[in-house]
């Protein structure tokens, strides 16, 4: 086995790890991508969360014409509690919070509807 291999398999480590989890703050936008987590320190608790889920997303995609206008459906866990936004409220009341669906969006109109390349925005309140 090549010297490299342990350093190379601890290096990807290391960069997932470090990636998976943002830390974040109140009354600000944040984005997450699917299985992205945000920590969100209020006072002496923290909030978890993590895009866990594309439900559905019917929307209409860029530049072309739909007669209805689709909706997105997201997943979060928020501390160990599965959420669904984006159905019937983009907004979820968590104690005195409100965690608010802002966007579901996606890089190019080409990857419009696949779950890996989604980008969710959202604010805690």
């Amino acid at each position: 086995m090549s010297p490299f291999i342990p350093r190379i398999i601890f290096l990807g480590l290391l960069g997932i790890f470090c990636s998976c989890k943002k830390e974040q703050a109140l009354h600000q936008d944040f984005s997450l991508k699917i299985n992205q987590r945000a920590r969100i320190p209020i006072g002496t608790s923290t909030l978890n969360i993590k895009f866990s889920d594309l439900v559905q997303d019917s929307r209409c995609p860029p530049e072309t014409y739909c007669c209805w206008a689709g909706k997105a459906i997201i997943a979060l866990e928020i501390n160990d509690s599965i959420v669904t936004l984006g159905d019937t409220s983009i907004v979820y009341d968590y104690g005195p919070h409100q965690i608010q669906l802002k966007s579901v969006d996606y890089p190019s109109k080409r990857t419009f509807g696949k779950e890996r390349h989604c980008t969710i925005t959202l604010r805690v309140d």
